[in-house]
């Protein structure tokens, strides 16, 4: 068989091979970056979806590969971001001495903290408060099952839910004892003690100056100190209430659901078929309900007024919200003596967000300027604007505000088009590759078609171009004064007369 010759040391086998090989040498190149960082293995290169490198628009050394399911980044402060999506991701910043690792997110969680160190899966945790001393604050947990460890005061708890146990530091008690779960229940708090039989049924608190005691629904009582008392008869057919405090004392009743009255010192409220029409007065104001939930009215403070659910507003304290088609539309407006925060919402399609900065001039005019701006069009695309960061990409399936967690392990996944900006930096992307175009600065450009064309331009004395038609079928490169042509892919001629295989 005749071989066919292309150039003086290849054969038609060796060229097909070598041509389609170029499709998978980036894999190889971003593989071996892993190992080693000379400045010859971190040049940037770009094969559409298979594999790139190149720097983000924020300055980080990126690599990708297999389209959005690949990704390594590192940033300037030493931070490394490595993700295999959905399945892995790692965070590492070693000056802040925390690193995360995720698996298939939301399901399994690694974090670790100055020492500390937070493990999850599904429903089991590991907490490690310190990893450097054997006998710290721990907690093995399998939710709602199994508890173990060791509290904040080195006391060891274990427990096997329903059956019976110690839990320390959880749902806010300091300590918990059960057996038999209802039957038996025991809780401390700041040194309040609770006792229970058949929960919820009969309790009996009892601690400081606090006393509780209840056999629901027939009896109940609270006390704290000479300031509170509630009783409680058939609950909740009968309940009274008695205030001595230093500016309210007095005491109501409530009959249900006919009638109930409150007298204290600054206020008063009247109630019939409660809790559906209710009228108080107080210093503050007037406020009522005609009838709830439909109807809410408060010239107090907070001041409220619901026609619920067609449309409602409040003010409260410098937070103004309101609601139309309730819980469809939504908007809030936070009031800071140095900031603005603006928000608009229609569920789950449509979410806005701006945060304004407020400044007073020397001329004690106040200055405003926006510092922040989201927009989301539930799942068509989002908008995001902090500082001189810009990011627009679509689609944009996470219905909530956007999420760390969902930014690292699944976000890439179903991003179609991305446009970002940081500074003078800038660029665009579809289809995880298939088209490019970067700005790096006011000298270095660069977009692609893969595989059918690239261009860039490079910064520098004399300044550089290239373009590669079927990356490198045909080329094309200056560099200065030396210009070099590619030709097949293995053939290379320069300006200066020289012919490179």
């Amino acid at each position: 068989m005749t071989k066919i010759t292309i150039g003086p040391q290849y054969t038609s086998l060796q060229f097909r091979g070598r041509l389609a090989g170029v499709c998978f040498v980036s894999l190889a190149m971003m593989f071996s970056s892993c190992a080693s960082s000379s400045p010859a293995r971190r040049q940037s290169f770009d094969v559409g979806p298979l594999s790139s490198r190149d720097n983000a628009t924020d300055g980080n050394l990126r690599t990708r590969a297999v389209g959005p399911f690949f990704e390594k980044q590192t940033a300037t402060n030493g931070t490394t971001f490595l993700a295999v999506r959905p399945f892995y991701s790692r965070t590492m910043d070693p000056v802040k001495e925390r690193n995360l690792t995720e698996f298939l997110w939301p399901l399994g969680m690694v974090k670790e903290f100055q020492g500390e160190k937070y493990w999850r899966f599904i429903v089991s945790i590991t907490h490690d408060f310190d990893m450097n001393d054997p006998d710290s604050r721990f907690r093995f947990w399998v939710l709602p099952v199994l508890f173990a460890g060791s509290d904040v005061n080195r006391e060891n708890y274990f427990a096997v839910f329903p059956v019976g146990g110690k839990v320390n530091e959880f749902l806010g008690r300091d300590r918990i004892i059960f057996a038999l779960f209802p039957l038996y229940l025991y809780s401390e708090v700041d040194g309040i003690k609770t006792t229970d039989i058949l929960f919820p049924f009969i309790s009996r608190t009892k601690g400081k100056d606090v006393s509780r005691f209840r056999i629901l629904p027939f009896y109940m009582q609270s006390e704290s100190g000479d300031r509170f008392a509630s009783r409680s008869i058939m609950w909740p057919i009968w309940t009274s209430v008695k205030y001595n405090q230093p500016d309210s004392k007095g005491g109501g009743f409530v009959l249900f659901p006919l009638f109930g009255h409150v007298k204290l010192t600054n206020q008063e409220t009247w109630m019939f078929l409660p809790p559906f029409f209710r009228f108080s007065e107080s210093n503050h104001g007037r406020s009522g309900n005609f009838p709830w939930p439909f109807i809410q009215y408060s010239a107090a403070d907070p001041e409220r007024l619901y026609i619920w659910p067609i449309w409602g507003y409040e003010d409260d304290h410098g937070i103004k919200s309101s609601f139309f088609l309730w819980p469809i539309g939504r908007t809030e407006y936070l009031v800071r003596p140095d900031y603005e925060q603006r928000r608009f919402s229609i569920t789950p399609v449509v979410f806005y967000e701006s945060r304004v900065k407020k400044e007073k001039t020397d001329d004690n005019v106040v200055k405003e300027d926006v510092i922040a701006r989201y927009f989301r069009l539930w799942p068509l695309a989002s908008y995001r604007r902090e500082g001189d960061s810009f990011r627009f990409r679509t689609l944009e399936l996470w219905p909530a505000r956007q999420t760390p967690a969902i930014e690292r392990n699944w976000a890439a996944l179903y991003t179609l088009y991305s446009h970002t900006r940081t500074a003078e930096n800038s660029e665009d992307e579809l289809l995880w590759g298939l088209f490019r175009r970067g700005n790096r600065g006011k000298d270095e450009r660069s977009w692609s078609v893969f595989p059918l064309f690239s261009w860039n331009k490079t910064p520098g004395e004399g300044g550089g171009r290239e373009w590669n038609f079927l990356k490198g079928l045909v080329g094309y490169k200056r560099d200065g004064l030396l210009k070099t042509y590619r030709l097949l892919y293995l053939l290379k001629f320069n300006s200066k007369g020289e012919t490179k295989p």
